[in-house]
């Protein structure tokens, strides 16, 4: 029967692996001093679809009487329901009032 001091204890090798750091913020207002901005200057940041068409609709009202105003409101509530290309080719036909 070996002894405790008998036995031989090989180092541990510790190789860590590699960490991705995700970060979610949260940014209200327009304000560029806040200091969300400051910390995350270098990061670009998007605002949500949902506060998007609250600021489309807090300046054309829910009930738009302009005729931009109403090609402007069906454009933004299809907002969370195209791709892309889809949201771009309805602002190209609202522009220009062409068939693409």
């Amino acid at each position: 029967m070996k002894q405790r001091d008998e036995y031989i204890v090989e180092c541990k090798v510790h190789n860590p692996r590699p960490v991705n750091l995700i970060c979610d913020a949260t940014f209200y207002g327009k304000r560029k001093d806040k200091l969300g901005t400051l910390v995350f200057k270098d990061i670009p940041i998007q605002m949500c679809h949902f506060h998007q068409k609250k600021i489309v609709q807090r300046y054309i009202t829910l009930r738009p009487k302009l005729e931009a105003g109403k090609d402007f409101k069906k454009i933004v509530s299809r907002l969370t329901r195209t791709t892309e290309k889809n949201f771009i080719i309805l602002i190209l036909e609202s522009e220009l009032h062409i068939e693409v």
